[in-house]
């Protein structure tokens, strides 16, 4: 894969949850969809074609307290040590309390040092937040950034994005609120759509079961921002693994 001078992306701030189709989670239907995954044949993420191949792979997390504290990260390495055994290396390169900004300051320590063969980021849960007063063009130039210079260093590096939860807690005028969350997330999905970037959408899933089973989704994200453990086995891992080409969650929910 190739780095591209400059992207010139323009996104589209319509919250309709558009995206790479390859890396779009689908409404949260039934627990049963979530779990399982589609029946459908895979495309399978550059990851996981490496893996099969035999070659070593190290994937590095990008982002927020979601990634530093969550659970997901633990999971990924445990299903990709369980599936390749011996090829897998996964490094958490998250850091609560942080976004984009922070990202481009240190990125040398939490990526180029790392030597990412796969790259997660998310930041749009924290790009939003009141206090750090970073508009949608800031986030989209600060993710630019990240993006061009891990391609510069490793070309063939794997860019993935995610979106995720609402992040609704705190009101208008909190230091924490999370204004026009959704338009940071629509750059996102226009980011990985212009550049053919895989995307995993968590926030489709996560708005859909906010919005159908509001008590279900209380139980996964407490605070509506962090998910759990039994959260990010149930949402997030099958959309993940869905994203990623492989073909099924083998968490358990309830360990």
């Amino acid at each position: 894969m190739g780095c591209t001078a400059a992207f010139g992306l323009s996104f589209d701030s319509d919250p309709s949850l558009k995206g790479d189709s390859r890396g779009m989670t689908k409404p949260f239907s039934s627990e049963v969809d979530q779990m399982m995954g589609s029946k459908k044949e895979r495309k399978k993420s550059q990851l996981v074609r490496n893996l099969d191949a035999g070659r070593a792979q190290t994937v590095v997390a990008l982002g927020t307290s979601l990634t530093d504290n969550g659970a997901w990260v633990d999971m990924l390495a445990e299903v990709l040590t369980t599936n390749y055994p011996g090829l897998a290396t996964v490094l958490n390169s998250g850091a609560s309390g942080k976004n984009s900004d922070y990202g481009v300051a240190h990125f040398n320590r939490l990526v180029i040092d790392k030597k990412p063969d796969t790259l997660f980021i998310e930041y749009g849960i924290n790009d939003c937040v009141e206090r750090f007063d970073l508009s949608v063009a800031d986030a989209q130039s600060n993710l630019t950034t990240i993006v061009e210079q891990t391609l510069a260093a490793y070309p063939e590096c794997e860019i993935i994005l995610m979106t995720m939860t609402p992040g609704d807690k705190y009101e208008p005028g909190h230091r924490s609120y999370r204004k026009n969350i959704q338009d940071y997330y629509a750059m996102y999905r226009t980011f990985a759509r212009e550049h053919g970037f895989l995307l995993i959408d968590h926030y489709a899933s996560w708005i859909a079961l906010q919005t159908n089973d509001a008590d279900q989704f209380k139980r996964y994200v407490p605070d509506s921002i962090h998910p759990g453990a039994e959260g990010n086995a149930a949402v997030v891992m099958p959309a993940l693994l869905d994203g990623l080409g492989i073909a099924e969650n083998i968490l358990d929910a309830n360990e």
